[in-house]
Formats: structure tokens, C-alpha cells, sequence
């Protein structure tokens, strides 16, 4: 049995936001960019864009949530030659944030982005000999990939 994408979604938020507690760091919240190409989203759709953030019926999350140290597993083959592939476990050690989407304070340590991250530093145990110019040792860079997203006309909302 695998649980809801849904339930996963909402016990990866729990867990997160319980890390960020224990570890006393700072959370980053990035919102993602909805680009519509037709018309503009029913406000139904809109709501369920941020309702649930992996839901087969909205697949694109609506948050990412950064905390420094946090652990990230990856759920896609990007990088098999450098061991970066699905299931594997790594650290996120840094986010490099994009500067047209400049961080607004919440609280005292909550961030809040209006659009995603340019890169997220990460490391393991499988990426320590790896050396690129320019980033630390041992570390690999992860980019967002922007992914168009066909509408299905099989919903009464869609």
C-alpha cells in the first residue's frame, strides 16, 4: 500500500516544519510561478493550485520549503552519472535565490519567496570526490526544471 500523494505531502510539510523547530533555523518558503497560457484559472482552480502540492490532479507543487541541513531525497533521474538519481539521499547546505524574487520577511525566521530558487546546493556521502570550479568540494548543484503541463478537460474544474 502506498499512502496519498496528498497525505505524503502533508506529513513531508509536518516533517519539515518540525526540523526547522528541533534545529532552531531559518525557513524559506518559495512559491512557485503558475504561467497561464489560455485563460486565467477559475478561482477554484486557483484555490486548488494551493490546496494540496502533490495531488495528481494539480501535479505541480506550489511550495518548496528550505531549511539549511535539511535532508532532501531526489524522486527523479537528473544526474545518474553523478549518482544523482531517484532515491537518492542527500543534504541541502545552501539555496541560491533568484534576486527578481528577493526574500520578504514573515516573522523572525521565516522567509518568504514569490517565485522559486535558482539552485540548491547539495552533498552526500556519494558526491564527496566530486570537484566542480567555483562550488565547495564534494557538493552538486540542483536546478528546478520548468515543466509545461497540458490541461485535461476531464474535471468539471478543468
Amino acid at each position: 500500500m502506498t499512502p496519498l500523494n496528498k497525505n505524503r505531502w502533508n506529513l513531508n510539510i509536518k516533517a519539515t516544519l518540525a526540523f526547522q523547530k528541533q534545529y532552531q533555523r531559518q525557513l524559506r518558503i518559495f512559491i512557485s510561478l503558475h504561467k497561464w497560457t489560455d485563460d486565467e484559472p477559475t478561482e477554484k482552480e486557483a484555490f486548488m493550485k494551493w490546496n494540496q502540492g502533490d495531488d495528481k490532479a494539480i501535479p505541480v507543487p506550489a511550495v518548496f520549503i528550505f531549511i539549511l541541513n535539511m535532508p532532501i531525497v531526489v524522486n527523479q533521474n537528473i544526474y545518474q552519472g553523478l549518482k544523482m538519481a531517484n532515491g537518492s539521499s542527500y543534504t541541502a547546505l545552501d539555496v541560491i535565490f533568484d534576486k527578481a524574487h528577493p526574500g520578504h520577511r514573515v516573522n523572525g525566521d521565516i522567509i518568504l519567496h514569490f517565485g522559486p530558487p535558482t539552485d540548491i546546493l547539495l552533498i552526500s556521502e556519494s558526491t564527496k570526490d566530486i570537484h566542480f570550479i567555483g562550488i565547495p568540494s564534494g557538493t552538486i548543484l540542483l536546478t528546478p526544471i520548468s515543466t509545461k503541463i497540458e490541461r485535461q478537460k476531464k474535471r468539471p474544474w478543468q
